[in-house]
């Protein structure tokens, strides 16, 4: 007998480690080379370790483990991608996606239908609000707050010209972003800094910093208490 539950019609790959206390509800498909901690939930119709186009011809996608922490949450239709790794007591929301090869650090909190592409590297205590799209090739530190529908891009050349070099964000350790703020590729915004809701930055925000606007600038310090 199993130290987990699964529900009907789940789907397990090879190389597979499961803890105890663990619970996979109805409809879900775990692939090749996923490893889920002690006493996490996975809601109906999640997949894991989601595979790669290449996936099946290419030994470097194919080998790709991915790790779900102890005692996390991954609610229903979310779907992480191979080779992304989830630290304990992570949780998404409905509907998450996490592309390939990010990593996420212990305690932070993925909205619903939030969307992260790849390589991305997110700290601990992270709170990412409803709808938010995180970019590929960002850096995200310790106890950040993004608001609902933030837009981070990566691509400066909007997908023309040649050796195209795509630069994610930087959001350091303590920042908090409004909602629907976007952030263009590149930006770094600083510790502790805030963004106002509706905002554009189009330049670094520098630590302790208020900042709001299009494009966003900076109108004050943040206040000692906060």
């Amino acid at each position: 007998m199993s130290d987990y539950t699964t529900g009907n019609n789940v789907r397990i790959g090879d190389n597979v480690k499961i803890g105890a206390g663990v619970k996979i509800e109805d409809n879900v498909v775990i692939y090749d080379n996923v490893q889920i901690g002690e006493n996490t939930n996975i809601g109906p119709n999640v997949v894991l370790g989601h595979p790669l186009g290449s996936y099946y011809s290419d030994p470097e996608y194919k080998n790709l483990e991915t790790t779900i922490g102890k005692n996390c949450i991954i609610r229903v239709n979310s779907v992480i991608y191979c080779g992304t790794n989830f630290a304990d007591n992570v949780a998404t929301g409905t509907s998450a996606v996490v592309r390939e090869r990010c990593t996420v650090g212990e305690g932070t909190r993925i909205g619903t239908l939030v969307q992260f592409e790849n390589d991305t590297v997110v700290g601990k205590n992270v709170l990412i609000e409803t709808a938010t799209h995180i970019t590929a090739f960002m850096k995200i530190g310790d106890n950040v707050f993004i608001g609902p529908q933030v837009v981070c891009t990566n691509d400066n050349q909007m997908g023309r010209g040649k050796d195209i070099k795509l630069i994610g964000p930087t959001i350091e350790d303590d920042a908090r972003i409004g909602g629907n703020a976007i952030l263009l590729p590149g930006v770094k915004v600083g510790r502790n800094s805030v963004v106002g809701a509706g905002s554009v930055v189009t330049r670094d925000v520098e630590p302790n910093t208020m900042a709001y606007g299009v494009p966003a600038k900076p109108v004050g310090k943040v206040p000692e208490p906060e």
